[in-house]
């Protein structure tokens, strides 16, 4: 696919049900969690990527980044390592739980890896949650404040 034409946008709160549609349409589950911060791909006027981030809380400083999700026909053009690096303009602390098998892609968005221990307390319950789900799941963290 051609990468012509193509904006990052932070979505605004009327976009809300855009966004659970084009996730849906993709088959991809995914939901809002707290205070919530989408961002979209788009060439043009359709809407090729989304990731959000949310706040478990008002007092919580890492944003947990999910839902992170390119259409497969504009993949392996690094669309989701820049979507990263836009969403970064805005979030300072970013957490989130991958599967091992992308730690170089998160490498090269500047994450690196979390200890257990860690963990922000508020994120510790979701993580545990996930990881039973996904044995081979890790936590990285990009933290500008704290490199």
């Amino acid at each position: 696919m051609s990468l012509k034409n193509i904006s990052f946008y932070k979505t605004h709160k009327e976009d809300k049900k855009s966004i659970l549609r084009f996730y849906k349409n993709h088959d991809y589950s995914a939901s809002f969690m707290g205070y919530d911060h989408t961002y979209w791909v788009k060439q043009g006027d359709k809407v090729i990527g989304s990731v959000i981030l949310s706040y478990i809380d008002k007092t919580n400083s890492y944003a947990l980044l999910h839902a992170l999700f390119i259409d497969p026909k504009y993949r392996h053009q690094q669309l989701a390592l820049r979507l990263l690096q836009y969403v970064a303009l805005e979030h300072n602390k970013i957490i989130c739980f991958a599967d091992i098998s992308l730690d170089s892609f998160y490498k090269q968005a500047q994450f690196t890896e979390l200890l257990l221990e860690s963990i922000p307390d508020c994120m510790q319950a979701k993580f545990m949650a996930y990881q039973k789900r996904n044995k081979q799941l890790t936590v990285y963290t990009r933290n500008i404040d704290n490199p």
